[in-house]
């Protein structure tokens, strides 16, 4: 099971074990007040969900220079990404089994209420049910069955001041709050016990409503058996509220007999600090979540562009509070890829991920550790090339060591290097998968770095060379997996444009041989530093 539909299911079994400790508390309060802790319960699950993300993973990974995108996505190897579609599936399968039974009913309930024929007031008559109800969820309409044209006006009365109060009170909303709240949590078996004693004290309240308007106690517990004759051989309407049901009748019964029973209804007052005691109720209910998804340990996985996993990275963690004298953390990762640093106090960070042939990753104001610490995912780019040329205009410099120009191949930084590699393609949609055997994590970080096989000098301009103008160019450039130059962009403003042109004209034609990761071609960001200089 997931970690989060796990930690879903721990959050809604300890709100509704309070709802239930709640309401056996106020067992000899009135019924509506009851009602009102069971339906807060209910509609209090619904907004679980809404709660900060839970079995989330932050991701970095460089797409611009100076650019660190961070997003949020499922950890995980395939095996037990389909573990977690299997689990999700089960309980989509179950949910929308009850939501489309619910839509029928609803459904069938209006259609009750649309063909039922007006009798008198506001009572109608239909031959399609067998005990009173509530019909229609958006107009509700009094529905009768045919044998009420029999019953004595005493028992109609009873009767139609039971319904009147279910319209007055909105059950039917409520109860549609009670049965969402159960379809989104039906692998909760509480789910199903806080809609049955929902529905229970929704009809008790309505009881209480009723002999407060005067009718005797023992009369109506007489209506309430005789209506409750007829069920057994009469159709038992699902999507509206039916007047007595014979699993409910005793009961019923039982509180409609009890004259310690307290029957007052629910005032504006009452209503208002029961739910602000359960919005009190739900802030430490909804911090479970976060306690179960990680305590102060860090852990995550580097990755490379193609999604493979990168063992042997050098993940530095460097203590920004000055209370930690420059506390240092460094961490390998393993041949899966991941690492991890046991415990690590709540604060801020800089993180750096370095590996040979790639760029080095930095976040320099980084939370980590405490409660609610998530997986991290670092995604590693090929490392950019720095090329630097020196082009004069006077006497010639002697060449550097080892060639005839300076050329230096290493690692940059990604706030420097600029453009990179293209982001992997996105995974496939939630719920889809191509069946297969069980394979490994696929490990890589392997890299062949590119190297600079053709150049052509710039040619310093004569008009500057006159004029005494010297300068240098920054250029930043995509190399295509064919080794080709495929885009060229200056970087810095305060330079001559003739000198920028002259060296923008030279990089485009320089070649390179072919950067390899994991042995397939990918692009890679080239940094260019361009010296025009007059020496005597």
């Amino acid at each position: 099971m997931t970690e989060a539909m796990a930690t879903l299911g721990l959050q809604s079994g300890v709100l509704l074990l309070m709802t239930m400790v709640v309401a056996w508390g106020m067992r000899r309060a009135s019924a509506a007040v009851r009602h009102l802790v069971w339906t807060l319960g209910l509609a209090w699950l619904l907004l679980l969900p809404l709660w900060p993300e839970r079995a989330r993973v932050v991701e970095f990974s460089p797409i611009d220079a100076g650019v660190t995108r961070i997003v949020v996505r499922p950890e995980g190897s395939e095996e037990s990404r389909r573990s977690v579609d299997w689990w999700w599936g089960i309980w989509l399968c179950g949910a929308v089994m009850l939501a489309g039974r619910e839509v029928v009913a609803q459904c069938a309930s209006g259609g009750v209420a649309r063909r039922a024929r007006h009798w008198r007031e506001d009572a109608w008559m239909s031959g399609e049910i067998g005990v009173p109800a509530v019909c229609g969820l958006w107009r509700p309409r009094i529905v009768l069955p045919e044998e009420a044209e029999g019953w004595d006006e005493r028992r109609l009365e009873a009767v139609m001041a039971h319904e009147r109060m279910h319209v007055e009170r909105g059950d039917l909303w409520w109860q549609l709050v009670g049965r969402v709240a159960r379809a989104v949590y039906w692998l909760n078996p509480l789910a199903w016990v806080a809609l049955r004693e929902q529905r229970m004290a929704c009809e008790e309240a309505c009881d209480d409503g009723v002999l407060g308007r005067g009718v005797e106690a023992a009369e109506y517990a007489g209506h309430l058996l005789e209506i409750a004759k007829s069920l057994p051989q009469q159709r038992n309407l699902k999507g509206g509220l039916a007047m007595a049901q014979t699993s409910k009748l005793e009961k019923r019964l039982r509180a409609v007999l009890d004259p310690l029973v307290e029957r007052g209804p629910l005032t504006r007052g009452t209503a208002v600090l029961a739910m602000a005691l359960s919005v009190l109720l739900l802030a430490p209910v909804g911090a479970l979540r976060l306690m179960a998804q990680g305590g102060s340990g860090v852990r995550g996985v580097v990755m490379d562009a193609r999604g493979a996993h990168v063992p042997g990275a050098k993940v530095t963690v460097r203590f920004l509070n000055p209370a930690s004298k420059g506390r240092v953390e460094v961490a390998r990762t393993d041949e899966t890829g991941r690492f991890a640093f046991p415990a690590v106090p709540e604060d801020e960070y800089m993180v750096l991920v370095e590996k040979e042939g790639f760029a080095v990753l930095t976040n320099t104001s980084l939370k980590l550790g405490g409660a609610g610490a998530v997986p991290l995912v670092f995604t590693l780019n090929v490392g950019g090339l720095r090329e630097r040329v020196t082009v004069n205009g006077g006497v010639p410099p002697p060449p550097p060591p080892g060639g005839a120009e300076e050329r230096i191949h290493e690692p940059d930084w990604v706030t420097v290097t600029g453009g990179v590699p293209p982001p992997p393609p996105p995974p496939p949609p939630p719920g889809t998968f191509v069946a297969q055997t069980p394979t490994r994590v696929r490990v890589g970080g392997n890299v062949q770095a590119a190297k600079l096989v053709s150049k052509v000098s710039p040619v310093y301009p004569p008009d500057c060379k006159r004029e005494g103008v010297s300068g240098v160019v920054l250029l930043n450039a995509v190399i295509g997996k064919d080794g080709a130059v495929l885009s060229l962009e200056p970087v810095n403003e305060f330079v001559d444009a003739r000198l920028r042109e002259a060296a923008m004209s030279a990089v485009k034609l320089w070649r390179y041989q072919t950067t390899l990761l994991n042995g397939n071609a990918v692009e890679v960001a080239t940094a260019i530093e361009v010296n025009f200089t007059l020496l005597p």
